[in-house]
């Protein structure tokens, strides 16, 4: 690829970013990724604005684009089909990677139009870059008619009570999620701040990526009334479901709570009608794996998020964003 020939997106035709980010989202879903309804054209309104940063190899070849939050970056790259596919995603990411302002201590990216095997490629490529590591997640689904019968875990004699997640606050449960994902291998895919996750929390069950089933989410409370784990679940098509977030608070890990919510939701899933349930898990989450193991989940789609962190600068040593130069 002849970096010369790579434009900024903003200046790039709005029907060639139109085509691109549609493909985007069309391989996102199809490997069980939530997309907004509305994400491609706000897209190609962000990249020609500006709100977002990208970079377009024309004619529709390649895109790659980031967004930023206080001193991280999320980025994405999409490349169409070719011969030298792999060598142009690799190239986008480096190009993306090495135009980040200099108070961005940390990227994540994904990318889409390769297959599995170039996807293996391309991540073992970007890893020869200081300061690169690679975050391999599973999207695994469940047949809900074949589903195991429910969990027979007794709340009352644990001192537990479930609940409805309209009875807790958003900032409550974002507490919760920060507590049991606190040092595990997925403390890093929450947001930034617990601002911004409780903003994330309150889109998931607002709907924005698919219509929330209150049916078929749950929490529970201990003797004082604080949640201790939760299961939120949305609907990704008429038949099929979507687990978006699942957390038992560390204290009361290994007592069955997992196993209970998630056999809950899927009875739930049969009542409500739904085919399937799917979900995404981190590669190196191993208690996760094994209950999704244990209640018939298989994975059926990979993807890599690449990762690359700026070397030898602390997070709160790096300059302020509207001060940096």
């Amino acid at each position: 690829m002849d970096s010369a020939s790579v434009v900024p997106a903003r200046g790039a035709r709005a029907d060639d970013l139109l085509e691109l980010l549609g493909l985007t989202r069309r391989e996102l879903i199809r490997r069980g990724e939530l997309v907004p309804p509305n994400w491609v054209d706000e897209g190609v309104d962000d990249l020609r604005s500006g709100r977002l940063t990208g970079w377009y190899l024309p004619p529709t070849r390649a895109l790659a684009f980031y967004s930023r939050r206080a001193h991280r970056a999320y980025g994405h790259v999409h490349v169409t089909g070719g011969p030298e596919r792999l060598d142009r995603a690799v190239e986008m990411l480096t190009l993306l990677a090495d135009g980040l302002p200099r108070e961005i201590l940390r990227l994540d990216a994904g990318v889409t139009g390769l297959d599995e095997p170039e996807e293996e490629e391309f991540g073992r490529r970007m890893l020869r870059r200081p300061g690169s590591e690679l975050v391999r997640r599973f999207a695994m689904t469940l047949d809900v008619p074949r589903a195991p019968a429910p969990s027979t875990v007794d709340l009352a004699a644990k001192g537990l009570r479930p609940t409805t997640v309209a009875a807790v606050p958003i900032e409550v449960l974002q507490q919760l999620d920060a507590r049991g994902f606190r040092g595990s291998v997925d403390e890093s895919l929450l947001a930034d701040t617990p601002g911004e996750n409780a903003r994330l929390l309150s889109d998931l069950i607002g709907g924005t990526y698919g219509r929330f089933l209150s049916e078929a989410s749950r929490v529970l409370l201990d003797r004082d009334g604080a949640p201790i784990a939760a299961i939120l679940c949305a609907e990704q098509s008429s038949r099929t479901a979507v687990v978006l977030d699942a957390v038992v608070d560390p204290p009361y890990r290994r007592q069955g709570l997992g196993l209970y919510l998630f056999s809950w939701c899927i009875q739930a899933l049969r009542a409500l009608g739904y085919g399937t349930v799917q979900l995404w898990v981190t590669e190196a989450n191993t208690p996760a794996r094994a209950l999704y193991d244990r209640l018939g989940f298989h994975p059926w789609a990979r993807s890599i998020i690449y990762r690359w962190r700026r070397a030898n600068v602390p997070e709160d040593a790096a300059p302020h964003p509207q001060n940096a130069r």
